[in-house]
């Protein structure tokens, strides 16, 4: 931590009342509450994308066979995710096969194709 932040913040803490250590535990405590705050987060948004997923093909591509795909689609996503997690595949080989199949990462959305963007208004 550069010194004049640790300054400003060793001020301030007097100015409370509060001892260096005290400090310390405040600054260690929320660390720990936005690391937590984060991965609730991520976790949450990795549910959503498996239910809003689960939703689509269960109920618009799959309706016959639903029961048995879903569980084996779901598996795989979380093979995949876990697989992205560990380090054993990277985050761009899975963004070049998404790709590969016409979707293109841009701007934090995903896009279809030209034709769609048309459609959609962009």
């Amino acid at each position: 931590m550069p010194k004049a932040r640790l300054k400003k913040q060793m001020r301030f803490a007097r100015k409370k009342g509060l001892s260096p250590l005290e400090l310390a535990q405040m600054q260690a405590i929320a660390k720990s509450n936005a690391i937590a705050m984060q991965e609730e987060a991520t976790w949450n948004a990795f549910k959503m994308m498996i239910a809003v997923s689960v939703n689509v093909l269960g109920g618009i591509y799959w309706p016959k066979t639903a029961n048995k795909r879903v569980p084996e689609y779901v598996d795989h996503v979380i093979d995949i995710y876990d697989a992205i997690v560990s380090g054993a595949v990277s985050y761009d080989d899975v963004k070049s096969t998404a790709e590969e199949y016409g979707y293109k990462f841009e701007d934090e959305r995903i896009l279809r194709t030209e034709e769609r963007l048309v459609k959609k208004g962009f």
